[in-house]
C-alpha cells in the first residue's frame, strides 16, 4: 500500500524557508512582518545564525513572540556553538530603518497581501533598494489555490478572500509581474 504524506502549507512554507537559507552562509536574518513569531521559533532552533530579527507593527504579537523565541537552556547548552543575538522590533515598511541594515536575509512571509497599494508601491524600493540583503524570501498565497476551499466560492462573483486583513490574493503570474516591475 502507498502512503502519502499531506503536510500543512504552513510546515511546506517553513521548511521551504530553511531550505533556501541554508543554501547561503547567512549570518543575519530579518524575519518582517513576524507576527507571533512562527517562523522565528524555527531560526533560533538552527544553529547556522548569529542575529535574528523579527519586526512587526503590532506590539501585543511581538510581546507572544517574544515568548515563541525564548531558546530552551538544553539548546544553548548542547547544541548551539555559537552567540545568538535574537531581537524583536516594532517598524513599519513604510520607513526604512537602520537598525535593519547589513543583514543577509530577509523574510516576509504571509505579510504583503496585508500592505496596502502605497506600501505595496514601496516595499521593492526599501527592501531592494535600501536593506539589499542578499536573499529575500516573500511568500503571499495564491488566490488559484482557492479553489481548494468551497467557502471561498473562487471565481465566483461572491469569491472571498482567505483572510479579512488581506487586501488581495493574487495568482502567480500577478505575483511575478509586481516583483518584476
Amino acid at each position: 500500500m502507498k502512503s502519502v504524506f499531506n503536510s500543512p502549507l504552513w510546515f511546506e512554507r517553513r521548511t521551504l524557508i530553511l531550505k533556501i537559507l541554508s543554501k547561503y552562509d547567512i549570518k543575519k536574518i530579518i524575519d518582517y512582518g513576524c507576527n507571533v513569531g512562527n517562523i522565528l521559533e524555527v531560526l533560533i532552533n538552527n544553529d547556522n545564525y548569529n542575529e535574528i530579527i523579527g519586526v512587526d507593527c503590532d506590539e501585543k504579537v511581538l510581546e507572544e513572540a517574544n515568548e515563541k523565541c525564548q531558546v530552551s537552556e538544553y539548546f544553548k547548552k548542547y547544541m548551539k556553538t555559537s552567540p545568538l543575538n535574537i531581537k524583536l522590533l516594532k517598524g513599519n515598511i513604510k520607513f526604512a530603518d537602520k537598525r535593519l541594515l547589513n543583514s543577509e536575509a530577509l523574510i516576509c512571509s504571509e505579510v504583503i497581501e496585508h500592505l496596502d497599494s502605497e506600501t505595496l508601491e514601496i516595499f521593492p524600493e526599501i527592501v531592494f533598494g535600501t536593506y539589499k540583503p542578499k536573499v529575500v524570501i516573500i511568500t503571499t498565497p495564491n488566490i488559484e489555490f482557492n479553489y481548494y476551499f468551497k467557502e471561498l466560492n473562487y471565481g465566483k462573483p461572491n469569491q472571498k478572500l482567505r483572510h479579512e486583513g488581506h487586501f488581495f490574493e493574487w495568482t502567480r503570474k500577478e505575483f511575478e509581474t509586481w516583483y518584476y516591475h
